[in-house]
């Protein structure tokens, strides 16, 4: 390579030299911005340069997120964006941000746009040097769709804890039933035979059983089609009988859900009643019916359960134990319990079903 002393050139060519040099490197200066806008403006994350709170720079990713103009955008304050309830939480940050040794920052937020629909982003704000004063390069990332995710899994591992306490709550209530049950046979063994008294608390907690046979298949875990219950519980408790298929079953049953505490009760009050009738009511009927009726009406649920058999003269047709496990039953319900033993035996439970 030959050096030409600049003294060799006269001052016009000198001059023209060194604008020739200049504007090649303007046209390098412009090459690479319009290179960098380039990437800047094709990038799917909003981009911006905030200075003094306000904007100075916007791409158009971020300005269609926010549904203005990039042009609009210039000179409006940036926390005007920002959903009300995160502006505080802004604020610490950014103030932590300029006391702090450290020039990145990263955090959620939400930010609204023109119509007022909030948008959650995940934000990387650098400090930068922008035309001589201090300014914070803002990187937005839309994470909607992964705070939605993360709203579903915490709603699902809430109604797991809930279930999990539901599913505790209920076990330890029925347990407690089968023991006040348990507690009741042995005072009534005395004059039954062993594998009586086995079989009367079998059928007693059938109506348990047949509840969570109905929690496992159903959807909700809390509360339970009462329709469904009482009559697949009928059936199963009828099917104890061989003589039952004799027996015409009516339900005219509303369907309404109740929760399993409830409905265990119930069950085992149907029992005693469906029991009493096809131990006592159809010795000498010669079309047998049962009809279950359950409905609800001024927050109240009235069931009744009512046959054709021969009735009674007063008082409850069960042995001591069923007569004291349904008033036990009744009592833990808040329950009203009639009796009638005209024109066959009738049963009108009501009971109040306020939560």
């Amino acid at each position: 390579m030959v050096y030409i002393p600049l003294f060799l050139f006269t001052p016009t060519a000198t001059i023209a030299l060194l604008l020739l040099l200049k504007e090649k490197s303007d046209i390098r200066l412009a090459e690479s911005e319009a290179k960098y806008r380039t990437l800047v403006e094709s990038a799917s994350e909003g981009i911006s340069i905030i200075q003094d709170s306000r904007f100075v720079f916007v791409n158009s990713s971020l300005a269609k997120l926010l549904g203005i103009s990039a042009y609009a955008l210039l000179g409006l304050n940036f926390s005007d964006f920002v959903y009300e309830e995160d502006r505080k939480f802004l604020l610490d940050r950014l103030e932590n941000a300029t006391s702090s040794q450290d020039t990145a920052h990263f955090f959620d937020l939400r930010l609204i746009d023109s119509s007022g629909q909030a948008h959650w982003m995940s934000v990387h704000f650098t400090l930068v040097d922008w035309e001589g004063s201090p300014a914070s390069l803002g990187l937005f990332t839309d994470i909607n769709d992964r705070k939605k995710n993360e709203a579903v899994v915490n709603s699902l591992l809430a109604e797991k804890e809930a279930l999990l306490r539901e599913v505790n709550h209920r076990v330890k209530n029925n347990l407690s039933i089968i023991m006040n049950l348990l507690s009741l046979e042995a005072m009534s063994a005395s004059d039954k035979k062993p594998e009586m008294v086995i079989n009367d608390a079998k059928n007693r907690l059938q109506s348990m059983m047949q509840l969570y046979a109905l929690l496992n298949e159903g959807k909700e875990y809390i509360d339970v089609s009462a329709k469904n219950f009482f009559i697949r519980l009928v059936t199963e408790i009828l099917a104890v009988y061989p003589e039952s298929k004799e027996v015409k079953m009516v339900f005219d049953i509303e369907d309404f859900n109740l929760d399993g505490d409830r409905l265990a009760r119930l069950g085992l009050i149907i029992n005693e009643f469906i029991s009493n009738s096809m131990k006592h009511a159809f010795a000498n009927t010669a079309r047998p019916e049962i009809v279950l009726k359950a409905d609800c009406n001024n927050k109240t649920l009235n069931l009744s359960l009512k046959d054709n058999g021969q009735g009674f003269e007063s008082g409850m047709v069960s042995d001591g134990l069923g007569q004291r496990l349904v008033i036990m039953l009744a009592k833990q319900l808040n329950a009203k319990i009639s009796v009638d033993g005209t024109n066959g035996a009738s049963y009108v439970l009501k009971m109040p079903i306020n939560k």
